[in-house]
């Protein structure tokens, strides 16, 4: 998928309109109001506030592509006996991005359905949250700081953003540690020290200066 995402780099002021993702609403979102409260912070650490509604539509987009590009088994593509309720993923909510709903709703259900965001279980929805936010991450740092998503020889030097000291370190990979992998993994492991630096504002722009904020909210 080539979707360009563009998520708000700067917190807005008190007051500001900005968007999220609703897979509920026509046009794919919803308007906020920013009142630096944990549900703002929630948005904006997770890639999902935009200033536009052009820019808030290609990441509905890229989001539903994504599900569908999942396939897992676990989905909800029909209404199975003796099934009384299902839970559908919605980024439009908070603070759960995903609810439960009558699986006798099928005027409600019939688009999470056909996009595989209707879940039986509560744990498949939240499993399910975790990877799209995981692959917007991704897509995000990937097309703006050029982080490694693919994993270099052993021994390459490769660059790390550490905001507990506010600066950039750098390690010689190892493809056997699990701590480089996890790195890797969650798009912290940067080429060079200049795409590093990047990063790094980018996440002290974002914890600053509320850094409880950015680990409110965990699955």
């Amino acid at each position: 998928m080539n979707t360009h995402i563009f998520p708000l780099v700067d917190r807005p002021i008190l007051g500001d309109k900005y968007y999220v993702p609703d897979f509920a609403r026509v046009g794919g979102y919803t308007t906020k109001i920013w009142g630096c409260n944990p549900e703002d912070y929630w948005y904006f650490t997770e890639y999902l506030a935009y200033d536009s509604l052009s820019l808030v539509s290609n990441t509905t987009k890229f989001l539903i592509e994504t599900a569908l590009a999942k396939g897992t088994t676990h989905l909800c593509r029909d209404t199975p006996s003796g099934l009384t309720t299902v839970y559908i993923i919605n980024f439009g909510l908070y603070p759960t991005p995903y609810q439960q709903i009558p699986a006798n709703s099928v005027e409600n259900l019939e688009f999470y359905w056909s996009n595989e965001l209707a879940f039986y279980s509560e744990a498949d929805a939240k499993r399910m949250v975790r990877e799209l936010l995981k692959a917007l991450k991704s897509q995000f740092t990937t097309q703006h700081f050029n982080c490694l998503t693919e994993a270099p020889e052993s021994g390459t030097v490769v660059f790390i953003p550490d905001t507990s000291s506010n600066s950039v370190m750098s390690i010689e990979f190892d493809s056997s540690n699990k701590i480089h992998k996890e790195l890797l993994s969650n798009c912290l492991i940067y080429s060079s020290k200049g795409y590093a630096s990047r990063a790094l504002e980018r996440m002290v722009r974002v914890l600053n200066p509320s850094r409880d904020f950015f680990s409110y909210y965990a699955y």
